[in-house]
């Protein structure tokens, strides 16, 4: 049998030092590695217009496949036909599908004297929220309307995002035994809704699974031994731990000899002068 999740550490259960003789105690044997703070990644993708009266507002359906994944973009905006070609300013909102915002400005330039109009606008993204906490984009989509409040016209997205704000997943792996059971503990802490992959000795034992929380997951070791442990970050597309955990719960055979007891004295009966 392989290694296999037990579950969160239980409550309650103290774990003895694995391999040495300090009794029932808890311990860390595993290195964290968590992946840079900083990544750019280049914006690709389509918006397929969903929406909006097109003279102040306009809804998107898009789709990425990168870090914005798939979801809605809105914005409010106001036109100016005194410009040529006309200009237009708004504040525009992504939601992606999992309800993580981006929300910034936006500015971009509408053709009008052909149709459909060309258009291209460019949303400078600052402010994120849930899993996008600390991203900034700027998204650019270009196209062409067939006019206002038409649904259906598609347009290509470009532009550039970073993550250079957002504090990136960590995760630690620990030793540990219970009895003569040698467990593997994993944390892993986010301030999102990421998801992660968990291989142990070369072998996915959990997917798709979020932060631990408090309490740890807790795996069972079939011998003593070194187990690689990896910690992929699906959405991240990257590995946030590459750790050996050595775990080692044989019995130790160190303790001290009891020294021989000596008999007690013989008591003398005592007889009356």
């Amino acid at each position: 049998m392989g290694v296999r999740r037990i579950g969160v550490r239980p409550r309650g259960l103290a774990y003895r030092r694995c391999g040495a003789a300090l009794g029932i105690v808890a311990m860390a044997v595993a290195v964290s590695v968590a992946p840079s703070a900083a990544a750019d990644e280049v914006i690709t993708g389509t918006a397929v217009t969903s929406g909006g009266n097109g003279s102040t507002t306009q809804d998107w359906t898009y789709s990425s496949p990168g870090l914005l994944g798939t979801g809605t973009l809105h914005t409010d905006f106001t036109i100016d036909f005194s410009t040529t070609p006309a200009t237009t300013t708004g504040f525009p909102t992504l939601t992606r599908a999992d309800g993580a915002t981006l929300s910034g400005t936006g500015s971009g330039t509408v053709d009008i004297s052909q149709v459909p109009y060309p258009v291209t606008t460019t949303f400078t993204m600052a402010n994120g929220t849930g899993a996008l906490a600390g991203v900034t984009a700027v998204i650019v989509l270009t196209g062409t309307s067939s006019g206002p409040g038409i649904t259906g016209d598609v347009f290509t997205m470009s532009g550039s995002l970073s993550t250079q704000g957002a504090p990136p997943p960590t995760a630690q792996a620990t030793a540990a035994c219970d009895g003569e059971i040698g467990l593997i503990l994993l944390s892993i802490q986010d301030e999102s809704d990421e998801t992660y992959d968990v291989y142990i000795d070369g072998f996915l034992v959990d997917q798709d699974v979020t932060d631990t929380g408090e309490e740890p997951f807790a795996y069972e070791t079939p011998e003593a031994g070194t187990y690689p442990v990896d910690v992929y970050w699906i959405e991240g597309d990257v590995d946030i731990l590459n750790a050996e955990v050595e775990v080692d719960c044989e019995p130790d055979d160190t303790d001290t000899p009891t020294a021989p007891q000596a008999e007690p004295a013989a008591v003398q009966p005592a007889f009356a002068g």
